[in-house]
C-alpha cells in the first residue's frame, strides 16, 4: 500500500510546498546584506549579535534552508515521475530510469538531513519554536535575531499609528 500511496502524497506534498514557495519567495531572494550573516556565521552560531548584522525577516541560513527544500522537493517530483510505475517509468528507458532512482534517493536522504537541521537550528535559537508554531516572535526576540526586519515593522505600525 506505501508504494501505491507514496507517489501521490509525493506529489500532494510538492504542491503544498509550491504554495509556501508562491507565498514565501520573496522573502528568501540573496540580498547584499546576506554576505556579512555568513562573514559572521562563528558568532551566529556562538548567539553574538555583535556586529548588527542587518537580517531582514529571514537571515541567509533560512533563505538557504528555504532554496535547498525547494530544490530538492522539485528534483523529487521529477525523478519520482520518472520511476513512477505503471504510469510513467514504461516512458522512460532502463538506463534514465536507474538515473531516476539515484537522484531520487539522494535528494530524499539530502531532504531529511535538511529537515533535521532545521528542527535542530530551532531548537538551538531559543524562541524560534514558539514564532514557528504561532507565527509571531517577541518584539525583543525580533529586535534581537532579525533587526532591519524589526525596524521595517516598527515603522509601518509607527505609521498607522499617526
Amino acid at each position: 500500500m506505501a508504494r501505491i500511496l507514496h507517489p501521490f502524497f509525493g506529489v500532494v506534498v510538492f504542491l503544498l510546498l509550491m504554495f509556501l514557495f508562491i507565498r514565501f519567495v520573496r522573502y528568501n531572494l540573496p540580498e547584499p546584506q546576506d554576505r556579512l550573516w555568513f562573514r559572521n556565521l562563528p558568532g551566529v552560531l556562538a548567539g553574538k549579535h555583535e556586529p548588527a548584522l542587518q537580517i531582514g525577516k529571514y537571515n541567509a541560513g533560512q533563505k538557504v534552508m528555504f532554496w535547498g527544500i525547494m530544490g530538492l522537493i522539485s528534483l523529487l517530483l521529477v525523478s519520482g515521475v520518472v520511476i513512477w510505475r505503471p504510469y510513467f517509468a514504461p516512458l522512460f528507458s532502463i538506463p534514465a530510469i536507474r538515473i531516476g532512482l539515484l537522484v531520487h534517493a539522494l535528494a530524499g536522504v539530502g531532504l531529511i538531513l535538511l529537515v533535521i537541521g532545521h528542527a535542530y537550528l530551532a531548537f538551538w535559537v531559543k524562541g524560534s519554536i514558539r514564532g514557528m508554531v504561532t507565527g509571531y516572535v517577541s518584539h525583543r526576540w525580533a529586535k534581537a535575531h532579525h533587526g532591519r526586519w524589526y525596524r521595517q515593522i516598527s515603522a509601518r505600525q509607527d505609521g498607522k499609528s499617526k
